[in-house]
Formats: C-alpha cells, sequence, structure tokens
C-alpha cells in the first residue's frame, strides 16, 4: 500500500489537465511506475544518480516511482526550465507499513519565476520492469536500459500543490 499526496476529489478534476488526470489514474491502477525527465527520448538508460549531500547514489540505474507527482516535478523542475541553475529537494518520508508521504521544496519565488509554458515528460513503464529500492519505497530503479510504455507531455500546471520552501 502506498500513500501519495492526497488524490483529487471529483471537484478538483475540473481543474486537473487531461494529461495530469490520465497520468493518475495509472498511477490507481498500481502497476506502472513513473520517470519524469526534461528530454523527449524513445527509451532511457542507466546514469549515474547525485545526491548534493552524499555525491555517487549507488550504481548507474534508471530511477522510477509509483508516484506521478514524483516524476512531474522532475520532469518540469530541470536545467531546461532553469537554465540559470536551481536547487530543490524532493523526497519521501516512509512509514513503517510501507506507505510514504511525498514532499518537494524550492526557493521563495522560483514559481512565480517559472513560465506556465515550462514543460517535460512523464515516461511510463511496467513496474515488473524495476526492482523496488528496499530502503526507499518511493523508488524503484533499472539497471538495463529500459523503453516506456507511453510517454506523456506535463506542463508547471501539474506540478503537485504544496510544494514547500528551502
Amino acid at each position: 500500500m502506498n500513500n501519495f499526496n492526497p488524490q483529487p476529489t471529483k471537484e478538483s478534476f475540473k481543474t486537473i489537465s487531461p494529461e495530469k488526470l490520465e497520468l493518475l489514474k495509472m498511477e490507481k491502477e498500481g502497476i506502472f511506475l513513473f520517470h519524469g525527465t526534461r528530454a523527449d527520448i524513445d527509451s532511457l538508460e542507466p546514469r549515474q544518480a547525485v545526491d548534493n549531500e552524499r555525491g555517487p547514489d549507488g550504481e548507474p540505474a534508471i530511477f522510477a516511482s509509483p508516484a506521478v507527482d514524483f516524476a512531474i516535478f522532475h520532469a518540469i523542475i530541470n536545467s531546461s526550465n532553469f537554465p540559470e541553475g536551481i536547487v530543490s529537494q524532493s523526497g519521501a518520508i516512509s512509514h513503517d507499513d510501507g506507505s510514504f508521504k511525498l514532499r518537494f521544496k524550492l526557493p521563495r519565488g522560483v514559481l512565480a519565476k517559472l513560465p506556465d509554458s515550462a514543460a517535460g515528460w512523464v515516461y511510463v513503464f511496467k513496474k515488473e520492469d524495476f526492482a523496488q529500492i528496499k530502503e526507499r519505497p518511493a523508488e524503484y530503479k533499472s539497471q538495463i536500459s529500459v523503453q516506456p510504455l507511453r510517454k506523456i507531455r506535463v506542463l508547471k500546471r501539474d506540478l503537485p500543490s504544496g510544494i514547500g520552501i528551502l
């Protein structure tokens, strides 16, 4: 069981883009994983992840999450949309029952500067093609190249709500 950010209500579906609504429906099925990036590419290759505080983060891999908002955040908050550079935080707080709560933070004023046209891509994968990272229930990884089932363009409007201030 995964506990992501609260799911939208019937009323809020009126303001959710068709793209995000489609992604949320796939998330609810529980059989897909999502990877967000600025790049429009056909397949993903393992890359070296880097933690800003600890340096290289494990072996090169493709990382994905069962949480759509995690992927959307990474699809939009990137160097293409912030050519001058950006510092951000994203992660999940894990609970003993395997559930987790996502957390996102940006410097004050950053979202206001981000144009509405800021875009990125969310790639959809079969969960079975990835292994869950034991100590991080919000993250899975594949150490081989994988081809997405779908790729969906997302915009600033699709960012998760409740992004905190660094």
